[in-house]
């Protein structure tokens, strides 16, 4: 399980890191260039973790919400039976 608070303490943390050493880069300064450089890099890998994360995420409510579309909605899936539970769900 992945507590949302640590993520979004990391994300915005990784994001000041990189605004702070942007705005006092000396270009020229081979040390600073590389800091600013493997943090767009590990920024860029963080990212990309954290969008897979969200979809997979986001997708597993929406499926979740959808099971009960047969009792509460005029119109659902067939093929999407409410009596399934989350753990059959999560665990596909």
């Amino acid at each position: 399980m992945v507590d949302a608070t640590s993520v979004a303490s990391e994300f915005y943390g990784i994001m000041a890191l990189k605004i702070l050493v942007e705005s006092e880069i000396k270009f020229g300064n081979k040390s600073h260039e590389k800091l600013s450089s493997d943090l767009e890099k590990f920024s860029k890998r963080y990212n990309s973790i954290l969008v897979e994360m969200l979809y997979d995420y986001t997708s597993l409510v929406v499926f979740g919400e959808m099971r009960n579309a047969v009792r509460y909605c005029d119109s659902y899936h067939p093929n999407i039976s409410y009596t399934w539970g989350r753990e059959l769900i999560s665990n596909n």
